[in-house]
């Protein structure tokens, strides 16, 4: 058995056998709640070694079901089931790996279903199908990509419900290795049956990631990252916040910065839509 897990402690599964089945089941009080792969075997490790994994989530009326059937050498099909009010609206297939199974009310106020999901990479992909099954778009299922990482539900300004607290893969490559890539922050909310980025309406958790940044290129060759993978997750937080010319400032103050570091910068500002 091996487990590989990623940011925020979410974890995909790698395991071989089939036969019946080992349940976890728990009821939950207040949104988000959520349960993951990776707690269902760390409570019955033996047990699941050659039988299928069903997550298991029930709240408010609504009861989502998640089961891998842990084939060897392939990723097989996860079935995903929902319920709400007693009624089925939905069945599908995911052909991925399953991480963690949540339920969650939105930042509008929609009663979400979301299994997320791994497609079993080095480090890349994770993916979300989530359902409202409370709003406009009802018993409709939306696919998210979040690329490299997963996220962290966060409900940062005590709105009356949760948006999704991630980071941007275009930092990935841009200025070094993957293992010294920096990644400026992203949220995303769900809204209107779809995903969009409100990380411009949460500058205090931009400026703290900024000043991240700034901590990890001054730690010089004691940082993973590299330093210019650092400054530019730096100058993208500081173009979301409005600072984009008090951050050059600040960068162009620094010594020893490779001669082309300015124009890779800008361009890569550009086109990952942080500077027009």
């Amino acid at each position: 058995m091996m487990l590989v897990r990623g940011l925020f402690g979410v974890a995909a599964l790698l395991l071989g056998g089939c036969s019946s089945a080992h349940m976890a089941i728990r009821e939950v009080p207040q949104p988000p709640v959520s349960l993951k792969t990776a707690d269902v075997l760390d409570a019955a490790p033996d047990a699941t070694v050659a039988r299928p994994l069903v997550l298991h989530l029930r709240h408010r009326g609504l009861t989502t079901d998640l089961m891998y059937p842990l084939k060897n050498d392939a990723v097989p099909a996860a079935r995903y089931h929902v319920t709400f009010d007693d009624l089925n609206v939905l069945r599908m297939s995911i052909q991925q790996m399953p991480v963690d199974l949540r339920i969650l009310t939105a930042e509008r106020g929609q009663l979400l279903a979301i299994a997320d999901t791994y497609t079993g990479g080095a480090h890349c992909c994770y993916t979300s199908t989530v359902l409202d099954v409370t709003g406009s778009g009802m018993h409709r299922a939306v696919s998210k990509d979040w690329g490299n990482f997963s996220y962290r539900p966060i409900n940062a300004r005590d709105r009356s419900g949760y948006v999704f607290l991630t980071a941007d893969n275009a930092g990935a490559y841009a200025f070094a290795s993957y293992a010294e890539s920096a990644f400026p922050v992203l949220i995303e909310s769900y809204r209107d049956g779809r995903f969009a980025d409100v990380t411009g309406e949460y500058p205090a958790i931009v400026a703290r990631d900024a000043a991240k940044w700034w901590r990890e290129y001054a730690l010089g060759s004691r940082s993973v990252v590299a330093p210019e993978a650092a400054l530019a997750a730096y100058l993208a937080d500081e173009y979301r916040l409005g600072r984009a010319e008090q951050g050059w400032a600040r960068v162009h103050a620094q010594r020893g910065l490779a001669k082309d570091f300015d124009a890779k910068a800008r361009a890569w500002l550009k086109d990952s839509g942080y500077a027009k």
